[in-house]
């Protein structure tokens, strides 16, 4: 507590730095970060990256499953990638309207997600 969520050590780095390097990996670009000299980085901004991140990442594994014809990967890969576009785009909408089904539609999707992904953990173990 009291610490700025960009600034904390994970895995040998600061969480901005780690997430922002896996963007660039996925995106194959650079991931511009700007703020005022001596500006903390904003919370929310450090959420959105991680969200974007996480869409990206889901985008690939869902292209990957398909591409690879993973059918039991497949599936729940594109239902997660979708459930986390539609939360990005709650996530959006709450910002802008700050609606409360918005943030709810976010965490569900979310949710939603993470079930998905579970599946195929679950199903992958078993081969």
């Amino acid at each position: 507590m009291g610490t700025p969520k960009a600034a904390l050590e994970w895995h040998g780095s600061t969480l901005l730095r780690r997430t922002t390097g896996i963007l660039a990996r996925v995106t194959d670009g650079p991931v511009l970060v700007v703020r005022a000299p001596g500006q903390e980085l904003p919370a929310l901004v450090l959420h959105g990256l991680v969200g974007l991140a996480l869409v990206a990442g889901s985008v690939s594994l869902a292209v990957r499953a398909v591409a690879t014809r993973a059918r039991q990967a497949a599936v729940p890969a594109v239902t997660a990638a979708v459930a986390l576009l539609v939360a990005a785009s709650g996530g959006l909408r709450f910002l802008g309207t700050g609606a409360e089904g918005a943030s709810l539609v976010m965490a569900l999707c979310a949710a939603i997600a993470i079930g998905c992904y579970g599946l195929i953990l679950y199903w992958g173990a078993g081969e």
